[in-house]
């Protein structure tokens, strides 16, 4: 993927539960590369989605990158599962843990990428300690734990202030080989 390229990351959590397969393939035919999937624990969110078997099972049959968003209160614990379920992209709400860095280490030690997930109430500028450490950013532009609300206002210039901060050089990035520096076309920002 090249860097400004318009990604189209649909999330499973709105597809039909009686037709995951149909919708599946759906997305596959129509060239759909990442796929976007919910894992919730009911202690977090008051929803219950996706587990770490979902994700073996569409890694087994599926040829998408997937990209995990963990809405559950121990993030760190899903970690080994998601690498054995073959797990492309992790990502977990910073308010989840007490050690972000830990966990994004964790991430990145078994073979993933580490994002971090703001909700609509939060600020980019909570990130400023962890950036040096992400792969990627994910935005809320709803509350998390719950589809089909309207996209909240302000969402787009939370990202534009993601990528302020990325251009003016606030944090170091990681580049492609995993070395430190300050390339700033390596960063992802997704907006769910």
């Amino acid at each position: 993927m090249r860097q400004g390229e318009l990604i189209v990351n649909p999330t499973l959590a709105c597809g039909n539960p009686l037709n995951f397969k149909k919708d599946l393939d759906i997305l596959e035919n129509t060239g759909i590369k990442i796929l976007h999937i919910d894992i919730m624990d009911g202690h977090y969110v008051p929803n219950l989605c996706f587990d770490t078997g979902m994700v073996g099972l569409i890694r087994k049959n599926y040829s998408f990158l997937l990209d995990v968003h963990l809405m559950v209160t121990n993030p760190a614990d899903y970690i080994l599962p998601l690498a054995a379920a073959g797990a492309d992209y992790v990502s977990f709400h910073l308010d989840a843990t007490h050690f972000p860095v830990r966990t994004l280490n964790q991430i990145r030690e078994n073979g993933m990428k580490g994002g971090v997930v703001l909700n609509p109430a939060q600020s980019p500028e909570l990130l400023r300690e962890t950036l040096p450490y992400l792969d990627f950013v994910l935005v809320m532009g709803v509350e998390p734990g719950f589809s089909g609300q309207r996209f909240l206002e302000g969402t787009v210039e939370k990202v534009s202030r993601l990528r302020d901060m990325r251009e003016r050089g606030q944090g170091e990035y990681r580049n492609p080989a995993g070395k430190r520096g300050g390339h700033p076309g390596v960063r992802r920002v997704w907006c769910v």
